[in-house]
């Protein structure tokens, strides 16, 4: 996945699975990610994970 690195964060709801991490650009430090934050949410009732912006 572009601008993926790691340093992952989750949150567990009854309703499923908010995954969250920091976007790199080329260029980025690993410690400085200046590409903002993407957010996934997957359904446990849709089986689907989806990106919420």
């Amino acid at each position: 996945m572009q601008g993926y690195r790691g340093r992952d964060a989750y949150q567990v709801t009854d309703q499923g699975i908010a995954w969250t991490f920091p976007v790199y650009v080329k260029g980025d430090a690993n410690a400085q990610a200046t590409g903002g934050e993407r957010k996934l949410v997957y359904s446990f009732k849709e089986q689907v994970w989806s990106e919420v912006h």
